[in-house]
């Protein structure tokens, strides 16, 4: 599949991204003097991003102060002129990201006869509980004191909620008093989120911690796509479905909406970076993003998101870890696809999906060539989460594996507060389960 130009999609996009060496002051200067003119008048300032006044294209130029990148229409002796300049990487084009085609799973879920009936049970007995409390009163005129009562195990059961099984196959059933994600910002580049949903809402404000960065369109999602992906990051212990699905409940979400809202949805690179430095201004330690385009076998990765991954992770503050889907364009076990992009650049932590019984799943794309490194794997079938209308959906995708990674990246933060971007990155790898060959399951499967 040929990339495609954002440029051609949406006339008022910048058609190029100007990578430059370091990530300094001086980007912005450089750019005004190459283009002869200066910030715009009357913009409303955004923190990380300069704009720069339009020029007879109409579109105005931004340079992404943190990241060492800039956006901008060229001419050709203006393109030729920074080219040439040996603080300026690359100069590349301003592409388009699609969501990885995530499907409503198939899947026929196992009933366990055990449980539904564990949990029948218990409703049983608490009904009988509540009932020999009320006779008790009535008749002895007091109430019987709940530690005078034999504890009934039903009880303890009919408090639990049940949890999916991704949360099991990462180790968040299993652990004694386990982290929450509690003080750890994480932020999903995506379709946006439903503000209403039940079980979300008041995870984020409007307009602060939820921002759109698509001119024109809110942040309320109408695809669901970007609000399951949030919901398997940050779902609370509680949720009004009676599941858990979150893996760090108590994390500080961050949504950045960076798709439009089209039957198709579409992304273009600047507003991915766009929501990149919207997402580290606010703090932000992981940012997952399931987006990407397909990569030919031997293709190279986006130079523009290795350099900004590379230099987030290696911060000596503040690093940032940026996780990323793989990509669903397999088709096994006739064949599969190699590693996508953003997802194929070595300082992006690629994830793979799984199914309930540790397989991979059919869809999920492998490393084909010596550049598409998948890093983990994660849960990315008959994923239970939330979905828009304040609803809930089973989603099949490594749209699905890489939120699981990103909410267990939350914990180990929440553990050891003092970990990098980097240490966090080689824990994820070095602490995850083998399960399968390298090429299709990375290091294996997420543990906590």
């Amino acid at each position: 599949m040929n990339t495609i130009s954002a440029k051609e999609l949406d006339p008022s996009r910048p058609k190029y991204l100007i990578i430059f060496e370091e990530a300094q002051e001086k980007n912005v200067s450089t750019l005004s003097t190459v283009l002869k003119r200066g910030e715009e008048e009357g913009t409303p300032k955004r923190a990380g991003v300069s704009i720069l006044a339009a020029g007879e294209s109409g579109v105005h130029s931004k340079v992404y102060e943190g990241l060492g990148i800039a956006a901008a229409d060229l001419t050709k002796s203006q393109h030729d002129m920074l080219e040439k300049r040996s603080d300026v990487l690359a100069i590349v084009e301003n592409e388009v990201r699609f969501l990885p085609p995530a499907r409503k799973t198939t899947e026929v879920a196992p009933i366990s006869q055990t449980n539904e009936n564990q949990a029948i049970i218990a409703y049983l007995q608490g009904l009988r509980d509540a009932a020999n409390l009320i006779l008790a009163f009535h008749q002895g005129g007091q109430p019987i004191s709940s530690s005078s009562m034999p504890m009934q195990t039903g009880m303890a059961v009919a408090a639990a909620p049940r949890l999916t099984w991704g949360l099991k196959a990462i180790g968040v059933a299993n652990a004694l008093n386990p982290p929450t994600g509690k003080g750890i910002k994480v932020a999903v580049l995506d379709t946006g989120i439903d503000l209403n949903h039940p079980d979300l809402r008041g995870k984020v404000i409007d307009g602060d911690t939820a921002f759109s960065q698509v001119t024109g369109v809110s942040v309320q999602d109408v695809h669901g796509h970007g609000t399951h992906c949030a919901g398997v990051i940050c779902g609370p212990k509680q949720s009004v479905s009676g599941t858990r699905y979150g893996v760090a409940p108590e994390a500080e979400l961050l949504v950045g909406k960076v798709f439009n809202n089209n039957f198709r949805p579409t992304a273009s690179d600047d507003d991915i970076l766009d929501g990149i430095t919207w997402a580290e201004q606010k703090g932000a330690r992981i940012i997952s993003m399931s987006l990407g385009s397909v990569r030919m076998t031997n293709g190279n990765f986006p130079l523009q998101y290795e350099q900004i991954a590379e230099k987030l992770l290696k911060r000596e503050s503040n690093s940032v870890l940026l996780v990323a889907a793989a990509g669903n364009e397999g088709k096994r076990p006739t064949s599969t696809s190699p590693v996508g992009n953003p997802a194929s650049c070595p300082s992006i932590l690629a994830v793979a999906a799984i199914d309930r019984h540790k397989n991979i799943a059919d869809f999920s794309c492998s490393q084909m060539d010596n550049i598409g490194e998948v890093d983990v794997s994660g849960p990315g079938v008959g994923v239970f989460s939330s979905f828009i209308g304040g609803t809930f959906e089973k989603l099949d995708g490594t749209s699905m594996a890489a939120p699981h990674v990103a909410g267990l990246a939350a914990l180990y933060l929440e553990r050891e507060p003092t970990l990098t971007a980097r240490e966090l990155f080689d824990l994820l790898k070095s602490r995850a389960l083998p399960i399968g060959a390298k090429e299709d399951f990375g290091a294996g499967l997420v543990q906590l």
